[in-house]
């Protein structure tokens, strides 16, 4: 965020990536970012025991034998409705290998976490609950927030973020509001207010070279998405006022 005018990073304007720092420290979790994706690490790692499994299967999170590879392979469906979407099969299983090559015992371990996904309306940052097994897990949200909720509902030691997820539908928003920063928008958001539906400043907030910091960007990332402040938005309609002004007096130089 170099050379944005008169703004103090970290109290004016954000990256999403600093967003999400945020909001993973006061949830006390660990954050890792890649290139399309963040996510949080392990919450708590639990080993499938009987007890365990007896606990999924009164949640209807069951075994099925698997004739064609019952030895290599562990499988654990969730049995729970799913939508059923024509020409498509629910993917609602956990398959679980030997935790030794030719062994007997299964590698039975569910990781839990959660993905971080910013809210389309600009509200904050979305938790999802996910549980991960060794091998295969569900590609559905569904199935890993049913498996999330099992395995937490019954379980005492596990920080209050997990019970949080547990006691939702498998997300929770995080607000703005929630991390101190109430009012929060980002620069896109923002340019629309500025522009007031003009099409022809939106044209020039979309190319990018008259306008700092810039509203857009074609293909934003975790460190270019930019947030401003409550406070800091006043200064950047401020400065965007002066450099459409700007402009336009170089037009007429012509």
């Amino acid at each position: 965020m170099n050379g944005l005018p008169h703004l103090v990073v970290g109290v004016d304007c954000f990256t999403l990536a600093d967003l999400l720092q945020r909001v993973a420290s006061h949830c006390n979790l660990a954050l890792h970012i890649g290139v399309s994706k963040a996510y949080s690490g392990p919450i708590k790692v639990y080993e499938l025991d009987d007890k365990l499994l007896a606990t999924l299967a009164g949640h209807k999170i069951n075994r099925q034998p698997r004739p064609d590879c019952q030895d290599t392979v562990f499988t654990l469906i969730d049995e729970n409705p799913h939508e059923q979407i024509p020409g498509w099969v629910p993917s609602n299983f956990w398959n679980f290998k030997p935790a030794e090559e030719g062994g007997s015992r299964f590698d039975l371990q569910i990781t839990l976490s959660v993905d971080f996904h910013l809210d389309q309306s600009g509200r904050g940052i979305w938790l999802l609950s996910k549980a991960h097994g060794s091998f295969v897990s569900p590609a559905g949200a569904l199935s890993h927030a049913r498996m999330f909720r099992a395995l937490v509902s019954g379980d005492e030691n596990v920080p209050e973020i997990a019970k949080r997820l547990a006691a939702s539908d498998g997300q929770s928003l995080v607000s703005w509001q929630e991390i101190g920063l109430e009012g929060l928008m980002e620069t896109s958001a923002l340019f629309s207010q500025f522009a007031r539906g003009n099409g022809a400043i939106e044209s020039l907030g979309h190319r990018g070279e008259i306008f700092n910091p810039r509203p857009y960007y074609s293909d934003p990332g975790f460190q270019q998405r930019i947030f401003i402040s409550r406070h800091g938005q006043l200064k950047v309609i401020h400065d965007w006022t002066a450099q459409l002004e700007q402009y336009r007096a170089s037009l007429m130089l012509w």
